[in-house]
């Protein structure tokens, strides 16, 4: 079961709204450009919760993903966002560039990861305290995956408080500084 719905031309196709067969709840978005053909956004529902647990963002093209959202289905809070990066060279790969984790709870956001150009290559890693917020930890990778370097913070004063440095295996501690 569905809904349709236009845009002022009356013909356009504006967005389109799924119905669950069983109990009529709603279960899905798709929202499209002003050409009533190319996917903007869908958004997914929760068949029993009711909660939105999805969101999938697409590029222009209406077909490449450009960000996904993912959502706790109990209480609705954000608790992933998946970014990916505009790879021209390489088709209709997807290519993650930064995902985002979040609290389910506090829904603040506890992981940041970023991607090198490859998508699978970690850059570095940031981990905050799901009350507060702050950054507790930020760990550096080398070009070929192995740490380099790690910073931990004071979760209330967001202090550097010890700074732990690898040698090339990326496992081996070199240094250790406490600040």
């Amino acid at each position: 079961v569905k809904d349709t719905y236009y845009q002022d031309d009356g013909k356009t196709i504006k967005k389109i709204f799924e119905y669950d067969k069983n109990n009529s709840s709603k279960i899905k978005e798709i929202y499209y450009q002003s050409d009533g053909k190319t996917i903007q956004n869908i958004i997914e529902y929760d068949k029993v919760t009711l909660n939105q647990i999805k969101s999938t963002y697409y590029k222009n093209d209406g077909k490449t993903i450009q960000k996904i959202i993912e959502y706790d289905k109990d209480n609705g809070k954000q608790v992933k966002e998946i970014e990916y990066a505009d790879v021209i060279f390489l088709g209709e790969q997807k290519i993650t560039k930064i995902i985002n984790e979040y609290d389910k709870n506090t829904g603040n956001m506890i992981k940041k990861t970023k991607y090198e150009f490859d998508g699978k290559t970690i850059d570095w890693v940031k981990e905050y305290d799901k009350d507060t917020g702050k950054e507790i930890k930020y760990t550096y990778y080398k070009d070929d995956g192995k740490i380099w370097y790690i910073y931990e913070y004071n979760e209330l004063t967001g202090n550097i408080t010890r700074t732990i440095m690898y040698k090339d295996d990326g496992k081996t501690i070199d240094t250790i500084t406490q600040h």
